[in-house]
């Protein structure tokens, strides 16, 4: 520690890179929760090292004006005795590009890993069918009317039942006015010219949520009970290959708050709601979660 504190502040020389590097992060922002786990890491370091903590104190005018990447630079640099100095646009954006992989981490923390490229995850949920499900989605949602001829629209295990038997493959028919929804009605529309069993909920503030069935061959390159996650043209969305078919998850809020995480965990809470035998409905299939099942995930 002391050799660290002792050596001269290492200018970040590379116009290249730094130029590089602030098109692409210039805006980025650290979330409060990663500011605060770094303040306090460094208490926690200070008071282990006989310190009294002041330098967290003292470093506040420092601070003050910057983005909160730049405090954090600020108070680490501060710490160790360090003047940033001219070397500050270099050591800010090196930092915020720091800040930009933590953030991922964090938010990715204790989740199962990511593992799988990009590359992989445009395979396991391809362009087109995210766009025709998009598509369905926000017709269905803006229609005046969303219930199929024939198609029971209560209660969901009679739901889910008769959309399996009309199709053939395991259907989920979520009972998501447990979660405050409300249910606006089922049907069968094509995803991507592929008859899916379709409920739509919706909720006062504006956000709207589809649950599709599938048969597993509509995303053949998904793995069973392998869960992609995507966030495309505004919208959330989650597929999970089990039981033989595709449960696909469509989500769409105008402040844009409902992400695919939140789409995940609707979807692992009310798994055990498919109606997986002909002629059943709610035969449990097992509730899967984000850490024991195989997750990918990307935005863009």
């Amino acid at each position: 520690m002391e050799a660290m504190d002792s050596q001269d502040v290492q200018v970040f020389e590379d116009p290249g890179l730094k130029r590089a590097l602030h098109r692409c992060y210039a805006e980025e922002r650290a979330p409060s929760r990663l500011c605060d786990r770094i303040r306090q890491m460094m208490r926690s370091e200070a008071e282990m090292s006989g310190g009294s903590g002041a330098s967290v104190v003292e470093m506040k005018p420092v601070a003050m004006g910057m983005t909160p990447a730049q405090r954090v630079v600020a108070e680490v640099a501060a710490k160790r005795g360090l003047t940033i100095g001219a070397a500050w646009p270099g050591f800010a954006v090196a930092a915020m590009f720091a800040v930009a992989v933590g953030t991922i981490i964090i938010r990715y923390s204790g989740q199962s890993p990511l593992g799988t490229s990009p590359a992989a995850l445009a395979s396991a949920l391809p362009t087109d069918f995210q766009q025709a499900a998009i598509a369905i989605h926000d017709h269905c949602c803006q229609s005046a009317s969303h219930q199929g001829k024939d198609v029971p629209q209560a209660p969901y295990p009679a739901i889910g039942s008769y959309l399996r038997n009309q199709l053939n493959h395991p259907v989920l028919a979520a009972n998501l006015e447990k979660d405050h929804w409300r249910f606006k009605g089922a049907a069968i529309c094509p995803v991507n010219g592929i008859k899916a069993a379709h409920l739509v909920f919706l909720r006062d503030n504006g956000e709207s949520l589809s649950v599709f069935s599938l048969p597993a061959s509509a995303l053949p390159d998904l793995k069973p009970n392998e869960t992609v996650g995507e966030v495309s043209e505004g919208h959330a969305i989650v597929a999970r290959s089990q039981d033989g078919a595709v449960y696909c998850l469509v989500g769409h809020s105008t402040d844009g708050q409902l992400k695919e995480r939140d789409l995940d965990n609707v979807l692992a809470a009310h798994l055990g709601e498919a109606s997986v035998a002909v002629g059943t409905a709610g035969q449990k299939t097992g509730r899967a979660t984000v850490a024991g099942a195989a997750w990918v995930g990307r935005e863009r």
